[in-house]
């Protein structure tokens, strides 16, 4: 296999630094949750997302802040690293299911401005498809909590039922049961391979603490296997 160095090709932002979690924290995470965490962090590894990147538009309200959110459905918030790029139990389904969150009406108001601001940055062809998107990706509710929780969930399955069926291609099946410390690995050899373009060889020295042919093998894999995760998750072919 090939050992030889190519040309860095750094990256336009910086990735804060993952740590790895201890086994017992390990042991509490949620599925959803880390299978979330390593779609963004392939992502920020994605040439089609650093393409998007505007260091003048990545504030809460900037354009391209909103741009990424309706795309990929994550903001340029995480370069700002924990909490939002670190492995950390969640409790319950909500920010551990991408596409499942809850809003205050302040929030929301909030987001339709922005969607406004945005709008009219935009041509008519942009407008459609952006509304397009919002509307084919996220389903709204109002809900009065004071109402029993039991008479929302019946009010509410069949439309859920309807609109997960009319998204049979893309619904979300188990979560991809990613080997938290291995991917974490894998990430290291492909930033070392592709913004800094390191041999296989000096990586596997770097990330594995090891010498030979296994080794750097193994480094490679670990390249092959991110960049076709990557792919994948620009595509939205999600789960992988």
């Amino acid at each position: 296999m090939s050992n030889a160095e190519r040309e860095p090709n750094p990256y336009p932002y910086t990735i804060p630094r993952a740590t790895y979690p201890d086994l017992a924290t390990i042991k509490t995470l949620d599925p959803w949750h880390v299978q979330e965490f390593f779609r963004i962090e392939l992502l920020l590894r994605s040439r089609t997302v650093m393409s998007m990147y505007h260091p003048k538009e990545t504030a809460l309200q900037g354009a391209g802040n909103l741009t990424l959110l309706l795309r990929y459905g994550f903001g340029w918030y995480v370069l700002q690293g924990a909490p939002y790029h670190s492995l950390k139990p969640h409790t319950g389904p909500l920010g551990a299911v991408p596409g499942l969150s809850t809003h205050s009406p302040e929030e929301l108001t909030l987001l339709l401005q922005l969607l406004q601001n945005l709008s009219a940055t935009l041509s008519e062809p942009e407008r459609h498809v952006m509304g397009e998107r919002f509307r084919t990706r996220f389903f709204c509710a109002f809900i009065d909590p004071h109402l029993p929780p039991a008479l929302v969930m019946k009010a509410l399955l069949p439309v859920f039922h309807q609109r997960h069926h009319e998204r049979q291609s893309s619904r979300p099946r188990r979560p991809y049961k990613f080997n938290i410390t291995t991917w974490l690995d894998y990430l290291a050899c492909y930033d070392l391979r592709v913004a800094q373009g390191l041999t296989y060889g000096n990586i596997a020295e770097r990330v594995y603490q090891k010498k030979g042919a296994r080794s750097r093998d193994q480094a490679e894999k670990a390249v092959t296997r991110v960049t076709a995760f990557i792919e994948l998750a620009e595509q939205h072919r999600w789960p992988p």
